[in-house]
């Protein structure tokens, strides 16, 4: 009788763990960690928001998302303006491309020509927290192409327009788009 009653808890115990384990799922897939509207375009765009990015570090003061990226100067970018476009990272979990992680622009109407650079930028780092940084006017020649990490940005020229960083603990990415291009520059 005692291995009945034995088994029988352990089958209570089991079940309320897994009807747990399902509910923690459901969770996890309703809750978002960027706006609707950037889960959304996620979608379109072939990747989804990365759900857990706030579960293994406990630092990050940034969101995987930044709204504001083409707004102009922090005295004239206005809310209305700064909802104009975002950055953010996804991820794409299906296939086995090198790539996981992605940086994505997003434009709710045309982009101008200065952020002319592909939407999509895969990256084989880990995301951090983005924000925009404006009127930097770095050396495009601290800079390297994303696509030739070997050549360096074009001497002479500074950035002129808003750069996207990433940061976290430390290390930081600047992301800048230069006639079609994206460069990139690391610190640590």
């Amino acid at each position: 009788m005692r291995i009945f009653i034995a088994i029988l808890f352990f089958l209570a115990i089991s079940a309320s763990q897994a009807y747990a384990d399902s509910e923690e799922d459901k969770s996890k897939e309703k809750f978002n960690v960027m706006p609707q509207e950037l889960v959304e375009h996620a979608k379109k765009m072939g990747c989804e928001q990365i759900s857990d990015f706030y579960d293994d570090i406990y630092d990050y003061i940034e969101a995987p998302y930044a709204y504001g990226y083409t707004s102009a100067s922090k005295k004239a970018g206005s809310i209305i303006d700064k909802e104009k476009s975002a950055v953010y990272w996804c991820q794409k979990k299906q296939g086995y491309s090198t790539y996981s992680y992605f940086l994505v622009t997003y434009f709710k109407k045309s982009k101008p020509d200065e952020y002319s650079c592909p939407e999509v930028v895969p990256h084989i780092n880990p995301p951090a927290g983005l924000s925009i940084v404006r009127d930097m006017n770095l050396p495009l020649s601290d800079f390297v192409y994303m696509q030739k990490p070997h050549d360096e940005g074009p001497e002479e020229v500074r950035t002129s327009h808003n750069v996207i960083l990433s940061y976290h603990d430390g290390a930081s990415e600047y992301f800048y788009c230069h006639e079609g291009k994206w460069l990139i520059r690391q610190l640590h």
